[in-house]
């Protein structure tokens, strides 16, 4: 009955999301809002459900991690979207640190401002028609950026704090797919020889088990990256549909949790912090797109840039200070709302 409730919020909050033509995610984060009232869901469960959303998505991230992609971003693109890095953690840290004295909830509160969101963007980008604009390969390789950048570190969302030892993972699983990359091939070849739904059945075994030998979502994209530049089209199109369907409980998870992380402890002072952070997050950003040239140009991709997703909401949950939690979960809900009306309205910027 429960599983019947949610899919009927779901149908009925995406069917007046897409009639106003607003990302269809915001339904899903309001179908599990109003579901929260009328169903119990066990926490276990939607700690499951975060880690599997968070780990396909690296998966993906890392399976575009080829060394010749990945050579040709750090050259364009590299310091810019470092140094922006760099200023969303000190910003982040040093308010959350000043309201909570809680580091490690201030270092994932700093993790929660900074990554847009690539599959909430790449939708607005395809739907509006505006991927051969002159700004989008810009925009696509930042997204790139942030989410290793991000890969990197969600190593503190379990509690470390050495980052450079996922980086040195990072660079091991570069190693090995550069080389083994044929024998890599003929395995990867291999799997996708069998029947779809036993390919299926592998491919999240093996997601699942990287995740869990390294007791992070880190291990998928160590996956990703090994088996990178082979057959990407065939994952994509046999996968895609169950990733869709993971996210959207995904984040119909965190509509769920909105009840008892809001209601009775939301104040005016949250609402205004995290819209002013929503503010700064947004033009902090141009210091990757500076090269564009054109001032019409940049507004509009930084206001293209504004949503934040699946990485942000993810942190959330990790936070253990309350009223920073609070913050963070206004500022993801005006981050998805108003970042996406900014973004999908940014293209009548000419």
């Amino acid at each position: 009955m429960e599983l019947l409730i949610s899919i009927f919020f779901i149908f009925i909050v995406s069917v007046v999301f897409y009639a106003l033509k607003v990302p269809l995610v915001l339904s899903y984060i309001i179908s599990g809002f109003i579901a929260s009232f009328f169903i119990h869901i066990e926490l276990e469960i939607i700690e499951i459900i975060n880690e599997l959303a968070i780990s396909v998505l690296l998966f993906f991230i890392g399976f575009e991690f080829s060394y010749n992609k990945i050579h040709m971003y750090i050259r364009q693109s590299f310091w810019g979207n470092f140094f922006t890095f760099t200023i969303f953690f000190v910003l982040g840290t040093t308010v959350a640190y000043t309201i909570s004295n809680d580091l490690r909830s201030a270092f994932i509160f700093s993790l929660i401002l900074y990554p847009s969101s690539s599959m909430v963007i790449v939708k607005i980008l395809q739907s509006t028609k505006r991927l051969a604009n002159l700004e989008t390969p810009f925009i696509i390789i930042t997204l790139i950026l942030e989410d290793i950048f991000l890969g990197v570190f969600i190593g503190i969302l379990k509690g470390s704090y050495f980052p450079i030892l996922n980086a040195i993972l990072v660079v091991l699983a570069i190693a090995i797919n550069f080389k083994f990359r044929n024998k890599i091939k003929q395995f990867v070849k291999f799997l996708i020889s069998l029947e779809r739904e036993f390919f299926l059945v592998v491919t999240f075994f093996l997601i699942i088990s990287s995740t869990f030998i390294l007791d992070s979502p880190i291990g998928a994209f160590i996956l990703g990256i090994v088996i990178s530049d082979t057959y990407e089209g065939f994952f994509e199109n046999h996968i895609s549909v169950l990733r869709e369907i993971i996210f959207i409980a995904f984040f119909f998870c965190f509509g769920y949790i909105l009840k008892g992380t809001l209601l009775g402890n939301l104040n005016l002072l949250h609402i205004s912090l995290a819209f002013v952070l929503l503010i700064l997050s947004i033009f902090i950003k141009i210091i990757n797109f500076f090269q564009i040239g054109n001032k019409r140009v940049i507004i509009r991709t930084l206001l293209t840039m504004a949503p934040r997703g699946e990485f942000s909401v993810f942190s959330v949950y990790f936070i253990e200070h309350q009223e920073i939690k609070i913050i963070a979960a206004v500022f993801v809900l005006f981050s998805v709302f108003l970042g996406s009306i900014l973004s999908i309205y940014a293209k009548l910027i000419k």
